[in-house]
């Protein structure tokens, strides 16, 4: 969380694209394209792991 409130108030401006979305009984998984400023890209896939009661068990994010 203090990664992204990091970023969030670290630039000007973001652009998120999401790309593509997957779900399964536990996972799910979005390919992201993000732009920062106008200028950098960020290509990320995403996957939220979900708990027996659908809670957020973990969140974690991988450049492509």
């Amino acid at each position: 969380m203090q990664a992204n409130k990091t970023l969030f108030e670290s630039v000007d401006s973001l652009n998120i694209v999401v790309k593509r979305i997957g779900i399964n009984d536990k996972n799910v998984f979005a390919e992201i394209d993000i732009s920062i400023n106008g200028t950098v890209q960020i290509f990320v896939v995403d996957i939220l792991e979900f708990d027996e009661e659908q809670k957020i068990k973990s969140i974690r994010a991988y450049k492509r």
